[in-house]
């Protein structure tokens, strides 16, 4: 899936935020209920997992970026970082992602 498709999907802008997102969800779901529309109601529900909030677009910019490199994955991670959280954290987080793991020992417990 392409960096914007699923915002082209939900019909919203690449910028929008959580409850904007939320509400185009139900707005195409009830256009296209999973009864009348299996395919289009599947479109538009991979579409809002990739999207739903915003560690979920991380992942999906991180990992949906044309040649993803180190540093722009950097770029990305330290970009979407909450204020006064430690970037490693949110590192680990993505590295878990990428692996699919439960974490043995995180950074918090140490």
């Amino acid at each position: 899936m392409s960096l914007s498709k699923p915002f082209a999907i939900l019909g919203i802008d690449v910028n929008a935020d959580d409850q904007t997102i939320h509400q185009a969800y139900l707005n195409k779901v009830r256009e296209s209920p999973p009864d009348r529309d299996p395919r289009g109601f599947q479109a538009i529900h991979s579409a809002y997992q990739a999207i739903r909030d915003k560690r979920a677009r991380l992942m999906h910019e991180l990992f949906h970026m044309p040649e993803a490199d180190l540093n722009s994955i950097v770029q990305v991670v330290q970009a979407n970082n909450e204020p006064g959280r430690p970037s490693q954290l949110l590192f680990q987080e993505v590295l878990q992602a990428c692996l699919l793991s439960e974490p043995e020992n995180s950074i918090e417990d140490q």
